[in-house]
This record gives C-alpha cells, sequence and structure tokens, in this order.
C-alpha cells in the first residue's frame, strides 16, 4: 500500500536516505527542513483536505526531533491539536532525553532512534513494528527508561 509521508529533517544527508529508501518502495515523500517549515506544510495541506474529505493528506509525519525553529514533539503537538488521529514518528538520537515530552503525548507518537538501520526505518514506517511498539507503550511507557528494549523494534 503506498503511503503519503511529510518529513521534517534538517540533515540533507537523512532526508535523501528518507526520500530514497521510501519512494524505492513506493511510497510519496515530501521533505521540508524544519519543524516550523513541517507544520505550515502540514496545516495548510490539512486544511485544504479536510474540506474535501475531513482525512489528514498525509498517512504519516515522520520529525527530526533536534531542527532549527520548532523541534519535533513541539511539531508533533501542534499537528495532534489540529489533527488528533495523525500517525507520527519521532527520530532521534536523544531517545532517552525525550520520553517525558513522548509520555505526555502518549501513544499517538512512535519512536526511533538514531542511528539506525534503512531497513528498521522502513519496517516501522509501514507498520511492521509498530504493533510491538503500541504494545510497549499501552503496557509499560510510564516505566520505560527510553531505551530497553529499543532493538526489539528493529
Amino acid at each position: 500500500m503506498s503511503m503519503n509521508i511529510l518529513v521534517a529533517e534538517d540533515s540533507d544527508s537523512f532526508a535523501l536516505l528518507y526520500k530514497k529508501s521510501l519512494e524505492a518502495r513506493g511510497h510519496k515523500v515530501t521533505v521540508t527542513k524544519n519543524g516550523l517549515e513541517c507544520f505550515y506544510k502540514y496545516s495548510d495541506d490539512f486544511k485544504h483536505n479536510e474540506g474535501k474529505n475531513g482525512k489528514s493528506p498525509y498517512d504519516l509525519v515522520i520529525l527530526d526531533h533536534q531542527m532549527p525553529r520548532m523541534k519535533g514533539l513541539e511539531v508533533a503537538k501542534q499537528i495532534l491539536d489540529l489533527n488528533p488521529s495523525q500517525r507520527i514518528l519521532v527520530v532521534t538520537e536523544y531517545v532517552k532525553a525525550i520520553m517525558k515530552g513522548v509520555r505526555e503525548l502518549g501513544s499517538k507518537i512512535e519512536l526511533l532512534g538514531k542511528p539506525f538501520p534503512s531497513l528498521a526505518m522502513v519496517r516501522q514506517v509501514e507498520g511492521l513494528a509498530t504493533y510491538r511498539w503500541r504494545q510497549k507503550m499501552s503496557t509499560s511507557l510510564k516505566d520505560w527508561d527510553g531505551e530497553t528494549g529499543l532493538s526489539d523494534f528493529y
């Protein structure tokens, strides 16, 4: 199933990795350079699309956490305020440091730790690891340290 994916990534190499890897799998990928640009793009597309069918124009939003102008979790919160059912994947090398923010946003947020094998990212995006992630989110997130068992998702 082809997905429409919005990516916010300030690293050109990671942006290229997302674009090439996911487009090779048949997905449509739109890349933005920072959190604010991503939120504006999402907001404009959501408002334009909302009148047509009430659904999000994106199946998934991938957010780097450490970005200029607006951090990934801030963008995630703004997007979820607009559309509480939006699927969001936050990619960061600072998994442990952002756990409090992830806990506050709840099970709407998925995490992927950098660095990662490209296959792990594809599996996460295409939902192969989502079941295990949601299981962990619903059962033991409040006690999770942000690292233990993360390799289970790869």
